[in-house]
């Protein structure tokens, strides 16, 4: 599919494409629609799916976006077979109505295969944050019966605009399924070539070794159901995914997190310099050193929450949310004892003061 779009893109101005040309019951197809021209850009539309006796299956509300730089489409799972009929951008506007223009592609179901697998479902969150880690689950089952495959093995790709792979994840294996057909796939999006606010293509395969007696044992695939090994199977999936507009790759890099690692200590390193010279002054100094002893715990109660803010920020340690409360309470209330004491320490100075002086105009 991939390489269609990109031939295509070559001699067309804008273009919609299908996965495949061939589905069965339950599999998922995706049309997905790009284009070259600055006024296909931001033009709304609909995405289409209808057979060729003009039943329409789904006819959803679209924007083309940017789609000089990102993919944009929709999906339909089919629920009846035996059908052939196409899938295409509907819009009236001009820019989509060029004679290089290829909005449709058809498509044909058939009832079963009997070595099909499905992936009825992808969870993934709507947008993934570059630098961050990313997850995405699938499910795998039996495509005839239904039921969940242990053990499939599986591999995900990942494509740009022009249909050039960039990702395949993981590299040289693949993960295998576990109960209930389900398999998470993780990357850290740390790599260059992500752009930020950019809607990219996934590919998902999965498939159980053929001649499973001789294959390697913990590589068989099973019936979660019956518990039966079974033969060959092969199924695949493609899904659309859009990175977000914040990009934490150089925040995480080793630079920026020595950096970082400093800012945090240093409120620390004068807390303690502080601390230290508290015990350095002699008893003539007792109001300074009593000061400078109190002090260093406000130091370090910043240090501590911005060491917890970062772990919660960029690192998703959200149980850390109650450790920056307390600081900022204990914070709050080393302030309020600094500033109190040296507004006691003004007040019985001026207070001493004044009798001081007054003492002495009665003595004159």
């Amino acid at each position: 599919m991939f390489l269609v779009l990109a031939s295509q893109l070559a001699i067309a101005v804008g273009t919609c494409t299908l996965d495949q040309e061939t589905y069965f019951l339950g599999e998922t197809a995706v049309l997905s629609c790009s284009c070259t021209a600055a006024n296909e850009k931001n033009v709304a539309g609909y995405i289409v799916f209808k057979n060729t006796t003009q039943t329409v299956y789904k006819n959803i509300s679209v924007n083309s976006g940017d789609c000089v730089k990102n993919v944009f489409g929709d999906s339909y799972t089919f629920v009846t077979s035996l059908i052939n009929g196409t899938a295409y951008f509907e819009t009236s506007d001009t820019g989509w109505n060029g004679a290089g223009d290829n909005k449709t592609d058809n498509f044909q179901v058939y009832t079963s295969g009997p070595t099909a697998c499905l992936i009825p479902t992808i969870m993934a969150p709507p947008t993934f944050t570059l630098g961050d880690l990313g997850t995405v689950k699938i499910e795998i089952t039996d495509q005839i019966n239904g039921h969940p495959i242990i053990n499939a093995l599986c591999r995900s790709e990942a494509y740009d605009l022009s249909g050039v792979p960039i990702l395949s994840e993981p590299y040289g294996d693949y993960l295998l399924s576990s109960s209930d057909g389900e398999l998470i796939f993780s990357h850290t999006m740390s790599e260059d070539y992500w752009e930020t606010n950019t809607t990219y293509l996934y590919e998902f395969h999965c498939h159980c070794p053929a001649n499973y007696t001789i294959a390697i044992p913990d590589r068989r695939c099973y019936d979660e159901v019956t518990g039966n090994a079974i033969g060959f199977r092969s199924c695949s999936r493609v899904q659309q995914f859009t990175t977000g507009i914040e990009d934490h790759r150089q925040l995480h890099s080793g630079s920026n997190l020595t950096l970082l690692m400093v800012i945090i200590l240093l409120p620390f390193l004068f807390g303690v310099a502080l601390m230290v010279s508290a015990f350095i002054f002699g008893p003539q100094h007792a109001v300074l050193k009593i000061f400078l002893f109190f002090c260093p715990f406000l130091c370090f109660f910043v240090s501590m929450q911005m060491a917890a803010q970062t772990l919660i920020t960029y690192y998703g340690f959200d149980d850390l949310v109650n450790i920056i409360g307390d600081t900022t309470y204990w914070t709050a209330f080393t302030l309020f004892v600094l500033i109190s004491y040296i507004i006691v320490y003004v007040i019985v100075a001026l207070s001493k003061s004044m009798l001081s002086k007054g003492k002495t105009e009665f003595e004159i």
